[in-house]
């Protein structure tokens, strides 16, 4: 598989290809308000590939970006909540925010890293690492952001399980 670069480095970032590429079932690699991470549409055989790019078990569950979640309680930072064994945030980005509103539907998201590993904050870094095996990665540059923060649902009550 070859693999598209985008550089939006110096010009302002078009999310038209990304769109394109989603609905075309393909998993790539997006900027999103906390790391890069890869991303596809919701459909289970698309989950198993990119687990198996990051290295880890197949059916692994992803966090589901999805601009229609209403978080239970504010957040100064990008939360994820598990509810009933789900994991899903809706981003703050203005662009991935509006490549879900074209495309219609959530999205899985993960960190663009192999399991264990450093997350990679940088483009043509997640690029060199991950040509061949994701359809595009879309490169704005060194992210100096972190994970999400996690939160869990466990008996009624809200459990941090990454901050």
């Amino acid at each position: 598989m070859d693999t598209l670069y985008f550089d939006f480095t110096i010009k302002s970032f078009d999310i038209t290809p990304a769109v394109k590429l989603l609905l075309q079932g393909e998993i790539i690699v997006l900027p999103t308000d906390t790391v890069y991470g890869f991303h596809s549409i919701v459909k289970n055989n698309l989950k198993e590939q990119i687990n198996t790019i990051k290295g880890c078990e197949k059916t692994k569950p992803l966090i589901t970006l999805d601009i229609n979640f209403t978080p239970p309680f504010e957040c100064n930072e990008p939360t994820t909540f598990i509810m009933d064994n789900n994991a899903v945030r809706n981003p703050k980005d203005t662009d991935l925010a509006d490549i879900l509103k074209i495309i219609g539907q959530p999205i899985y998201s993960t960190s663009a890293n192999l399991t264990g590993e450093e997350v990679l904050n940088n483009g043509k870094d997640i690029y060199n690492k991950f040509k061949g095996q994701v359809a595009a990665v879309f490169d704005i540059g060194k992210l100096d952001k972190k994970s999400s923060k996690i939160v869990k649902l466990v008996k009624g009550e809200w459990i941090t399980v990454r901050n």
